[in-house]
């Protein structure tokens, strides 16, 4: 990026099931327990994070050998309210000086029912000069992440449950509604593939074939209507997956959205061009006037949903594999969740 030209702000939200002074303190003063080690300089060897409560306060984390790394410090802080850190971590994930750092700012907000809304901005990225950008794109993906590590861990708290049981339950950030529909959507695309890839692989064979011996091969088709009740399942199940996806995870969500939109354009390809070479030749049961052209299309236009439906099959395994790339890993999960479990015995 060009000196002093200005990064757009990150900005996230997450409602927690714990009252406001709660949810604030378990932020506050039991970060160590619920932050995610790979957002962590010693990872799997850290030992806490904390933040010292008051302005000036150190924010930082220390390792098992007691080395102390500081990612920045409070800025401003009102009690059960907001507190605002200064992000010293650089794009290499160095230590920066505090002229270079970026500014975090978290907002609690009190609801109805004894539950807390967080609101995080991650503004003033332009502060860490060359490479901001990167780091921009790294936090845009790391703060929900984190988020969602806190947002556990409350709501495990409020139903008096260890961290580590919802995210053994509901392993990586998939509600089990969720799962299912990735499963089925996955599972119904692929059988839609499976004829039209058989079309695909026939064509050029098919295409050399005097007309006589074309149409006695077309009666292999018979039946193959009934695929028909696999590709409507999988353009709704290929939708509603990528509903799911549409708050919780942008990236997935866009991969799922072109996985839909290839299922939904091959169905419009069979009706502009398959069926009505079907209907024309009483599904191949009778020769058209013009063969060649009417042949032409109707095999061009499965090779067409072959290419959809595997396009489509592709997007839908990058949203499913990006998702669980975005989460915390399982393992991840479990080792803060010990030490949450540990803090709060």
């Amino acid at each position: 990026m060009e000196t002093g030209e200005r990064v757009a702000p990150i900005r996230a939200v997450t409602t927690v099931a714990l009252p406001l002074a709660e949810a604030f303190e378990t932020f506050v003063d039991e970060i160590g327990a619920w932050w995610p080690l790979p957002y962590t300089y010693a990872e799997s060897r850290l030992e806490t994070v904390c933040i010292e409560p008051r302005v000036g306060g150190s924010w930082f984390e220390r390792d098992r050998d007691g080395l102390k790394r500081s990612w920045g410090r409070v800025r401003a802080l009102e009690k059960d309210e907001r507190i605002v850190l200064s992000f010293a971590v650089s794009p290499l994930r160095k230590e920066e000086p505090p002229e270079r750092s970026s500014e975090v700012e978290l907002r609690f907000s009190s609801l109805e029912r004894n539950r807390t809304s967080l609101e995080l901005e991650h503004r003033k990225l332009e502060s860490h000069g060359e490479g901001a950008d990167a780091l921009h794109d790294r936090m845009l993906r790391a703060w929900p992440l984190v988020l969602t590590a806190y947002t556990r861990f409350c709501d495990a708290r409020a139903r008096r449950l260890s961290p580590q049981q919802p995210a053994d339950s509901n392993a990586g950030g998939w509600s089990k509604p969720a799962r299912c529909v990735a499963g089925l959507a996955t599972i119904f695309v692929a059988l839609s593939l499976v004829p039209a890839g058989a079309h695909l692989f026939e064509l050029p064979n098919k295409l050399s074939l005097a007309t006589d011996d074309y149409m006695r091969v077309q009666q292999i088709y018979r039946g193959w209507s009934l695929f028909g009740f696999v590709v409507l399942p999988a353009i709704l199940l290929s939708l509603i997956h990528a509903a799911m996806l549409r708050r919780s995870a942008p990236r997935p969500f866009r991969w799922a959205v072109a996985g839909f939109l290839c299922m939904a354009l091959g169905h419009v390809v069979f009706w502009m061009f398959t069926y009505p070479a079907n209907a024309l030749t009483e599904n191949w049961a009778r020769t058209p006037a013009a063969f060649d052209a009417v042949r032409l299309q109707w095999e061009m236009s499965h090779a067409v949903n072959a290419l959809l439906s595997f396009a489509a099959l592709t997007c839908l395994v990058v949203s499913i594999l990006s998702k669980r790339e975005a989460d915390p890993v399982s393992d991840t999960a479990q080792r803060f969740g010990e030490r949450g479990a540990a803090r709060s015995e």
